[in-house]
């Protein structure tokens, strides 16, 4: 996590000065009623839950544009038919844009905000209802965010899935989430990193139309893990096996050999295995562009296929493939814009 405690600290000491001068101006009652009146609205204005915001800037900027329409939105109400909420907001644009100090406390409260919850604002989230469901029909599994069973179903608890404390559909990810068996209470949790191996392993042995090609890819994962100290081992991806098109859905068309998910920007990357003795018929060359094009209208997926030239070299083949297990981390800027509009509101 960036170093910004000395940042909070002198934030905290400016707001701390200008606390009780602020909710003076703006007829509250006390300092929680002033923080909550501020807090609150970020809350409606931006989409913490779903939203990747990168800077200070910008998480200031969408502050101020919902600011903004919430004003305007209040100034249309007439004035006998406006609850508190929109009386205050429209005595703090009015303070907001008479005192330089009131305008300083909202800064200095927003960039303490962001800088606080940095890490869960700024990192790009999957969707809030994804479960990644895999293997044949005979053992289906889900890949959970952070799950959470409702009516007999699987789901991810969507207050939670911004604050997940590693990063997504990584090694470190399936030792705190588990896996999940569809339609009943019954997990798969892992202790250790080997734990999970010794499982991913046994996983793709088990699937009905596993190839040699996967079993030796599989096998070059566990080694590639294995090389890494703990801390390295958890930041992997990881190698997905058995994707299902259709989720919990028996009757589907298609599962993909391995799926890898980049945590940084959610971009899926699928794995085939394509040797041309089993892949060479017109009939079989037809489905596979079909399966291709639905998974990537459906997943937006980039397809990565290996066919013999690749199969030759497994150790080659892998070397390609650890390429997309060591992803880097990779602005709406609102900001300018929303203070001079919100500057221009007449009141």
């Amino acid at each position: 996590m960036p170093k910004f405690y000395e940042r909070i600290n002198e934030l905290n000491s400016n707001l701390y000065q200008m606390r009780d001068y602020i909710v003076l101006k703006l007829c509250l009652d006390n300092v929680l009623s002033l923080n909550a009146n501020i807090g609150y609205r970020y809350n409606s204005y931006i989409n913490v839950k779903q939203d990747t915001i990168k800077t200070v800037d910008e998480f200031k900027g969408l502050w101020y544009e919902g600011f903004k329409k919430e004003v305007l939105a209040s100034q249309a109400i007439p004035e006998e038919k406006r609850h508190n909420k929109h009386n205050f907001c429209l005595r703090l644009l009015k303070a907001f844009k008479e005192d330089i100090g009131v305008r300083q406390y909202v800064e200095f409260y927003l960039e303490r905000s962001f800088l606080k919850n940095y890490l869960e604002y700024s990192r790009v989230k999957p969707p809030l209802n994804e479960i990644l469901w895999i293997g044949d029909n005979s053992n289906i599994l889900g890949i959970p965010i952070v799950p959470i069973l409702r009516n007999g179903n699987w789901e991810n608890d969507k207050s939670e899935v911004r604050k997940l404390n590693c990063e997504y559909w990584s090694i470190g990810h399936v030792l705190k989430s588990g896996l999940v068996y569809p339609f009943e209470n019954k997990t798969e949790h892992f202790y250790s990193v080997d734990e999970y191996l010794d499982f991913f392993k046994i996983f793709v042995n088990s699937q009905s139309s596993v190839s040699m090609y996967e079993n030796k890819i599989a096998a070059k994962y566990c080694e590639f893990v294995k090389q890494k100290d703990f801390d390295a081992q958890k930041l992997i991806p990881l190698l997905i096996p058995q994707f299902r098109y259709g989720g919990t859905e028996k009757k589907h068309k298609y599962r993909i050999d391995f799926m890898i998910v980049n945590p940084f920007t959610q971009k899926k990357y699928a794995i085939e295995i394509s040797p041309y003795s089993t892949h060479n018929k017109k009939q079989q060359f037809i489905r596979d562009s079909e399966k291709i094009n639905s998974f990537v209208a459906k997943y937006d997926m980039t397809f990565l296929e290996f066919t013999d030239n690749h199969l030759k070299s497994i150790n080659s083949l892998f070397d390609c493939i650890s390429i997309y297990l060591q992803p880097e981390k990779l602005s709406k800027v609102l900001y300018e814009t929303s203070i001079r509009e919100l500057l221009n509101i007449n009141l």
